[in-house]
């Protein structure tokens, strides 16, 4: 299996999963229904163990609690980060509102990150079956932990981050709203797999913030 192979095989499954569409079953307002959800999956692919990743654990960037990807899986050898990004409907459904989110907007969040779930599970199994171990840190069990905050709803954080993921990766830079953005904007959903598939990692383009 190649990457090419794997972006076809997501692409695939994203335009044929119902899961990808508001239906009528599901649609709050005459506005949502019918509306494609995401566009084509973008990928981008990091070395697990690019000193980048090392360098996560910094207390300034996110913290000890940081895992490695060799900490996620003791043979890894890449990391695979990809980005939904949502279709023009749904970015031109939330400009009707400018005080809260349009019913297209809140189905791209909750029902676009089942999707988006769906769509990790979907191609771990892909890169199981081709003799690859490989894992989805963001479905593990071992995705949160607990810290020592004195506040309580600050108590459990997540090991692992998908937007400094995919800045490692490639796919994009930090802009000014600490989102990442790249060359077709910022909005959308990041997902990532570890796996011990051998892939080249993607330039980076990117070594700092964006200013502006």
């Amino acid at each position: 299996m190649d990457k090419q192979n794997l972006i076809k095989n997501a692409e695939c499954f994203v335009d044929k999963s119902e899961d990808n569409y508001i239906t009528s079953q599901i649609a709050i307002s005459d506005n949502a229904r019918g509306t494609k959800i995401f566009g084509s999956p973008i990928f981008a692919c990091g070395a697990a163990d690019d000193e980048y990743f090392t360098l996560l654990k910094q207390p300034s960037l996110i913290g000890k609690h940081f895992m490695l990807p060799k900490e996620w899986l003791p043979q890894a050898k890449t990391v695979i980060s990809f980005f939904l990004p949502f279709t023009a409907a749904v970015k031109k459904g939330n400009r009707r509102n400018v005080l809260w989110p349009s019913e297209e907007w809140l189905f791209g969040r909750m029902e676009g990150q089942t999707l988006l779930n769906k769509l990790c599970v979907h191609l771990k199994s892909e890169l199981i079956n081709a003799g690859y171990n490989s894992l989805v840190p963001a479905l593990d069990k071992g995705s949160r932990t607990k810290n020592q905050s004195p506040y309580p709803e600050l108590s459990i954080t997540s090991n692992w981050s998908e937007r400094h993921v995919a800045f490692i990766c490639g796919l994009g830079t930090f802009a000014l709203s600490k989102g990442l953005i790249w060359q077709k904007g910022i909005t959308g959903r990041f997902g990532s797999i570890i796996t011990e598939l051998h892939l080249p990692p993607d330039k980076r383009d990117y070594k700092n913030r964006c200013t502006r």
